[in-house]
């Protein structure tokens, strides 16, 4: 290596390294705004008479902005987090227990109503739900919604109990570029946070008429990363408000490249609410099909700015018709507030009910002109209900493992040990075939009988609480909830 003395732009580029927080003239010489000590002479002696110094915490503007960030975050993060909620769920196939995908959630309101992802429910014949403080609650689907891709559970929370809830912001004053967490289990990764920043909004995943342009066609973009087991958690704002449910990623392996994607909030609250009153979600339709206008179209109708729904097509006798809109007609605002796109133009729709009238402001080649439309309504439609697991009605499955008497030996008489745990069922994973049953809750068992006797009495979601020793001899203590 040379021993060359360091240029001027050296010595800055080292002093940057280190200091990160010092600035350096175009001489090399150093403004000290909150710097590292020691500060090396050239040729990197330290101050005379001195021997090697301990590096100092960076201090200065900068430092005092990161740590503010760093504050925000956490703040963020704690406000939100006690009401997120991990999901799993079990189905039943060929008449047996499997388990289902897992995802995230959030508890929306004090009766303990949970948002979650469609496709992470879809099909449960049975879900538990678990909060960070570790309780871990039934619950059973209130409704769910495949277009937009929005579930609302019921916890079954004991009388005199409360779970935390989310407070819940607005995605409409989210801007690109502003800060966001998403908390969820990400990878069977319980409870984590992942901060980014809104990179777009109003993203459209897929094409399609009016008729699939839900809330999956209005997703915010961020690159907080969202991988499998996100689903269903909440994406909040430095207020710890929640802006958006995460739904999907972009990826071609299924994990994050950089690009998650949540629906709004507005849209969230608004298909959870039809699905608490009615089951099923109540869609205003205005009867036209949209799409963005090109700069040709700006300059035809004489429009200052690329903005506005273009109408490309009108059903007949639905409400745009009624209403005598017309094919070519660009819709520039709804109720007073502008649309840019024709995405923007669903997305706004979609917050309004079936029957409510709406002030559109059309233009039509060189005339703007206002018309109010009553809006129709999509059919709903009800999802397929969930095949229901049969109910527990041996001891042995309420358990989920069966013993049998084994001989030790003349002085040591018989032991029952696990002949099978049932696959998907509540033990299964906690304990193994040919393990050695000591105690269930409290009581020493030594015969099918007893085993019988302790069993027979535990209903679904009771404690069960063994003591087993493992093919080693090693004594362990396992806790679970018994098979409803």
């Amino acid at each position: 290596m040379s021993n060359r003395p360091r240029t001027a732009s050296a010595a800055c580029f080292l002093t940057a390294c280190l200091v990160a927080l010092g600035a350096c003239d175009a001489d090399g010489s150093r403004h000290d705004t909150g710097s590292l000590s020691p500060v090396a002479y050239e040729g990197g002696a330290n101050l005379p008479g001195s021997g090697p110094l301990p590096l100092q915490a960076a201090s200065g503007p900068r430092s005092g902005l990161a740590t503010e960030l760093s504050n925000a975050f956490r703040e963020a993060a704690s406000s939100a987090m006690p009401a997120v909620v991990r999901v799993q769920t079990e189905r039943t196939r060929s008449g047996r227990r499997i388990v289902g995908p897992r995802g995230s959630g959030f508890v929306l309101d004090y009766e303990g109503h949970v948002i979650t992802n469609h496709h992470v429910v879809a099909g449960a014949s049975r879900i538990q739900v678990s909060l960070v403080q570790g309780k871990t609650y039934e619950a059973t689907l209130v409704g769910s919604d495949d277009d937009s891709d929005v579930a609302v559970l019921a916890l079954q929370i004991p009388e005199g109990e409360s779970v935390p809830f989310a407070s819940l912001g607005t995605a409409d004053q989210v801007e690109v570029g502003d800060w966001v967490l998403a908390l969820g289990s990400p990878l069977d990764l319980e409870f984590t946070v992942t901060a980014g920043i809104v990179s777009a909004k109003g993203r459209t995943l897929s094409v399609g008429t009016e008729g699939r342009q839900t809330a999956l066609e209005s997703f915010l973009q961020t690159d907080a990363a969202i991988n499998p087991g996100n689903s269903g958690g909440p994406l909040v704002d430095l207020e710890g408000r929640v802006i958006g449910v995460n739904a999907a990623i972009q990826s071609t392996d299924r994990r994050f490249i950089g690009y998650g994607f949540a629906i709004p909030i507005d849209i969230v609250r608004r298909v959870a609410l039809d699905l608490m009153d009615d089951g099923v979600v109540h869609r205003p339709r205005l009867g036209v099909n949209v799409r963005d206008l090109s700069d040709a179209d700006a300059e035809a109708y004489g429009l200052e700015r690329v903005e506005g729904a273009w109408i490309d097509g009108v059903q007949e006798g639905l409400a745009a018709d009624r209403a005598g809109l017309r094919q070519g007609d660009v819709v520039l605002a709804i109720d007073g507030a502008g649309v840019a796109t024709a995405n923007e133009l669903t997305t706004r729709l979609l917050q309004r009910r079936p029957g409510d009238r709406v002030r559109l402001t059309v233009r039509r080649f060189a005339d703007t002109d206002e018309v109010t439309v009553r809006l129709d309504e999509f059919t709903p439609s009800r999802p397929a209900p969930a095949r229901p697991l049969r109910v527990a009605d041996e001891p042995a499955e309420r358990v989920g493992f069966s013993v049998v008497p084994v001989r030790s030996g003349r002085l040591e008489g018989t032991r029952l040990v696990v002949e099978e745990v049932a696959p998907g069922g509540p033990a299964d994973g906690r304990i193994a075939d040919g393990w050695e049953l000591a105690s269930l809750n409290g009581t020493k068992i030594s015969s099918l009988a007893e085993f019988q006797r302790v069993t027979s009495r535990l209903e679904g979601g009771d404690l069960v609480s063994l003591i087993v020793r493992d093919a080693d001899g090693a004594e362990r203590v396992v806790n679970y909830r018994a098979q409803p």
